[in-house]
């Protein structure tokens, strides 16, 4: 799962920062870069001919790229203003048989590559599609803390209402160094995030412990804050 006490300082890193409480430790998986949480994810829950539902422009390319190779089919409902068309992606769930609907996978804040911000009538739309039609939500949030107008966004995960229907996942490499290849996903220890942390295992067995601890060290002496005028 990672070392202890990077574990608890990402937990109290996401309630003082990004507004997502009641995360403790156990509910954080360190992983080597968010990347590796999009590949366990995909191992975990993917089969031949399954339904992904994300953004077009395509998302992110690399977790469009993993999702195909695991043999899903990505659904993709087009990107506004605001974020994703919400009608459209409920509309393309309705339409898969109930078997086959796997998860949403959207990133709220900067969507890659358009740059688009998720409102938060959105963003409430999307929870209750999850919950109306049992699905999963990954929010892939590597810019969450890099804001250049207005209020900092309110993640998914902080309005989920303990639903646990949310798997958040970021990255230090966008607000601390790249090449310590440190994420983390975020979410009910005893459901998804299980299977996603018997995957891993059988990827790396354990993320760098040095790079966990400098980021704990990150954590603990605020440079990220610092650095991002948090």
């Amino acid at each position: 799962m990672g070392v202890p006490k990077l574990r608890e300082r990402i937990s109290r890193y996401m309630e003082e920062e990004l507004g997502i409480g009641g995360q403790g430790p156990d509910s954080v998986l360190v992983t080597t870069g968010s990347q590796e949480s999009l590949f366990s994810i995909s191992m975990s829950l993917l089969r031949e001919g399954d339904a992904v539902f994300t953004e077009n422009p395509p998302t992110y390319f690399v977790a469009y790229t993993v999702f195909r190779e695991f043999g899903a089919r990505v659904r993709p409902s087009p990107m506004e203003e605001d974020g994703i068309d919400t009608h459209s992606l409920e509309a393309a769930v309705r339409s898969e048989e109930p078997g086959r609907r796997k998860f949403i996978y959207v990133m709220p804040v900067a969507q890659n590559p358009t740059g688009a911000s998720m409102g938060e009538e959105k963003k409430r739309h999307i929870l209750e599609i999850a919950s109306q039609y049992d699905l999963m939500v990954i929010e892939d949030d590597p810019y969450g803390l890099i804001n250049y107008s207005g209020a900092r966004p309110r993640p998914l995960k902080s309005m989920d209402g303990g639903q646990g229907r949310v798997i958040y996942l970021s990255t230090f490499s966008k607000v601390l160094a790249p090449g310590l290849r440190i994420g983390w996903a975020a979410g009910d220890p005893g459901g998804l995030l299980s299977s996603v942390s018997r995957v891993k295992q059988l990827i790396d067995l354990n993320t760098n412990t040095l790079s966990q601890y400098i980021c704990s060290e990150a954590l603990e002496r605020r440079l990220i804050q610092r650095n991002i005028g948090g």
